[in-house]
């Protein structure tokens, strides 16, 4: 089946669709490959339909105009079992020349949660991705060390005051490690990133506020490069 993903900007859905065209079942259930196609807010789809037809064919298509390339790249991949992904789409009619895809399955990524209503899918799954639960951020921030009772009640609350946002849990994830190696206990670890997170002003954002998120994210980077002139 067709898959979307949808979830505000900043969850991880691009990660997630990168995740899954690197596991091994679904890499075996495409053996003519897979295919990664970006749009974004404003896409020049006719430039984007031409760079796939080249790819594919390895030359730049004859064909001129949208609904044209559209068509020459589906007679292409016509029944080839490939994945094709569409990664940030933000209008559903920019999905239409994807859908006339005869054999490629479809994995779109997308801000959007209604994107489909127009189409009314049938065969489609579609997975939400938003903000983690408190267990399920102790679980990424806590990835690769070994949690006792007292360091998950401090990941746990790092992961809180980080407002379960995926992104941020996976900047913090990285900077606990880089503490533990340079032999940190974990509890020590978790103690210090959260100190220094705190006088950066990363926590207490909203999270609902994607400009609140975005800054947020911005001084998680400043903590990181903090944390690099320390080892220079």
């Amino acid at each position: 089946a067709n898959t979307l993903v949808f979830g505000g900007g900043g969850f991880g859905k691009t990660t997630l669709a990168l995740d899954a065209c690197h596991t091994p079942e679904i890499v075996k259930s495409f053996p003519d490959g897979m295919i990664w196609v970006t749009l974004g807010e404003r896409p020049d789809l006719g430039k984007t339909l031409s760079d796939l037809y080249l790819a594919i064919a390895g030359e730049p298509p004859t064909a001129t105009g949208v609904a044209a390339i559209a068509e020459a790249v589906a007679k292409r991949l016509e029944k080839h079992r490939c994945l094709v992904v569409v990664d940030d789409l933000w209008r559903s009619d920019d999905l239409v020349p994807f859908l006339a895809l005869n054999g490629p399955r479809l994995l779109v990524t997308s801000r959007i949660r209604n994107l489909l209503d127009q189409f009314a899918p049938s065969d489609w799954a579609e997975i939400p991705v938003d903000e983690m639960d408190a267990g399920e951020a102790t679980m990424l921030l806590g990835r690769g060390l070994a949690l006792d009772i007292a360091s998950r009640d401090l990941i746990a609350r790092l992961g809180e005051n980080l407002g379960y946002w995926p992104l941020l849990l996976q900047l913090a994830n990285a900077r606990l490690l880089e503490e533990h190696k340079r032999g940190r206990s974990v509890a020590e670890s978790i103690e210090r990133v959260s100190a220094v997170y705190g006088r950066k002003g990363v926590f207490g954002f909203d999270r609902r506020d994607s400009t609140a998120r975005n800054t947020a994210v911005a001084r998680s980077v400043e903590v990181g490069l903090t944390f690099a002139d320390e080892l220079a």
